[in-house]
């Protein structure tokens, strides 16, 4: 490998010049003369740090929390209705506080990730996280309560972008190539972790509000206790939330570099494309094929991610309780994070095959989502069970695909920034459902268009899946770059293996 003042240049096993990296073009292809045969090369030293699973570990935390928090009135609507005298519209605006913030400030974000590394923007959603929390521990008498959780919600949607961006970054900065898909798993499906976690505590915690139309003075005394004793267990949630995204502020605080010291591989090695010419390349012509991975995921998740979280509004017309959601949904998400892991795993040994993969999960998603769809319409029983193993099977297939996406786009996009890409899938990611949740703020709109959006969102993912071009740019610098020896006396070509350091913290 030889460097000079502008660009870096890598050469192949069979002795040619393979790519060469330059500012404003990126990678091309050419052959090596015999001048630059002669030229002087340099080593490039490589580590992979043990401590980059703890660092994936606090990341999850920070992804986890902002999740859980996005999601946490939606999961008790009905009880905050009942404490908060609030409205279903009340509670969509806070939604799209979320999603319109993200938007916000998505790009200044990413441009400070690209600038100083990930240290300060991940400290920062960290402290946005946990003033959001702050904020709603502060009352519980209207309208404070509203107020408060407004600001609350603007505070945690600032955030988002560091939470939900930041994943395939971190698996490129830490991760070898062998384990790259795993850790983009671990980092991407926290966020639905602590969705299903919302799922489990909120409905769990909160009681149900049992509301009764008779008129007895005794009666109404009952109903007025059951609203004081919904609103303590509420601010109980809220507490917890509070403590915990202290702690896990503390600990960023404490120790989270902004990157390690020596790459993982030799991709993050080399300089890729500045801010500007990797937002040009992918909003630009020729970007064709990354909106054929983008929108698959976009479309489909984004809608889950929304239809999922209204699911005691959605299955109360079958007769399901809140509570009985609540665990419905969780069940939904944990096995569909748990898939996401062991398929970014499988993906890491089963090299060159994400797309394929991806489009049988895309094929079970729409499979199990019809299931549903007949469920809700009365066509197949409404019992337990099946209920139960719809929406699993739907969660594993859907939630599975994801960590697939993010690297096939990270892969097929490269020498793009992954700071970038990940950036516009996520913008694309919450600008879809805000057209979603604002339908919510039309009076008696119903409900039964949800169930039908959920489904065309997954049937029109396989088609865009199908003819998507699956390209390995990343990955092929890592396997087929070998780099020569700083022994400029002996210019022997050594292969990049034994420039690995052994881990080590």
């Amino acid at each position: 490998m030889t460097s000079d003042t502008d660009h870096l240049t890598i050469y192949g096993t069979n002795g040619t010049r393979q790519a060469a990296q330059h500012p404003a073009t990126g990678y091309t292809e050419f052959p090596r003369s015999q001048q630059e045969r002669e030229a002087p090369s340099a080593v490039v030293h490589m580590k992979v740090y043990k401590k980059r699973w703890y660092i994936l570990a606090m990341f999850s935390l920070v992804t986890f929390m902002q999740s859980e928090q996005v999601n946490s009135w939606t999961v008790i609507d009905e009880s905050a209705e009942v404490a908060f005298g609030w409205t279903k519209q009340q509670i969509s605006l806070m939604q799209i506080w979320i999603y319109s913030t993200f938007i916000v400030s998505l790009f200044p974000f990413l441009w400070l990730m690209d600038k100083i590394g990930l240290r300060v923007p991940v400290l920062l959603c960290a402290g946005l996280s946990m003033t959001g929390a702050l904020l709603r521990c502060l009352s519980d008498q209207p309208p404070y309560v509203t107020w408060f959780a407004n600001a609350a919600h603007i505070a945690i949607g600032l955030g988002g972008p560091v939470a939900f961006t930041v994943g395939p970054v971190l698996s490129s900065l830490w991760f070898p190539p062998n384990q790259r898909a795993t850790a983009t798993a671990v980092a991407m499906i926290s966020g639905f972790g602590g969705a299903a976690g919302c799922f489990a505590l909120g409905p769990s915690v909160v009681e149900q509000p049992k509301l009764n139309m008779t008129m007895s003075h005794k009666l109404i005394c009952v109903i007025f206790l059951d609203i004081d004793a919904i609103k303590r267990e509420i601010m109980y949630v809220r507490y917890g939330e509070c403590l915990f995204t202290a702690l896990i502020f503390v600990a960023i605080l404490t120790y989270f570099p902004a990157k390690p010291k020596l790459p993982p591989s030799i991709s993050a090695s080399l300089e890729k494309l500045h801010f500007r010419q990797s937002l040009k390349r992918l909003i630009g012509r020729g970007s064709g094929n990354f909106w054929l991975v983008c929108l698959p995921y976009t479309i489909s998740t984004s809608i889950y991610g929304i239809w999922s979280a209204l699911f005691n509004i959605n299955l109360k017309s079958l007769g399901v309780s809140e509570k009985e959601a609540g665990w419905l949904g969780f069940w939904a998400v944990t096995v569909g994070c748990l898939a996401a892991i062991i398929i970014g795993r499988i993906a890491d040994v089963l090299v060159g095959h994400m797309k394929m993969m991806v489009l049988l999960l895309i094929t079970g998603n729409v499979l199990s989502t019809l299931v549903f769809l007949l469920i809700a319409n009365g066509f197949i029983p409404a019992t337990t069970w099946i209920l139960y193993t719809t929406c699993i099977v739907q969660g594993f297939f859907l939630n599975g695909a994801i960590p697939l996406y993010f690297e096939l786009a990270m892969e097929s996009t490269y020498p793009i920034t992954e700071t970038m890409t990940s950036g516009i899938m996520n913008l694309t990611y919450n600008i879809i459902p805000l057209f979603f949740v604002l339908v919510f703020l039309i009076p008696n709109v119903g409900l039964g268009w949800m169930n039908w959006v959920m489904f065309g969102s997954v049937v029109a993912s396989f088609p865009m899946m199908l003819v998507f071009k699956e390209h390995y740019n990343r990955l092929n610098v890592d396997q087929h770059t070998e780099v020569q020896s700083a022994d400029t006396k002996n210019p022997s070509v050594q292969e990049r293996e034994p420039l690995l350091s052994s881990e080590s913290s």
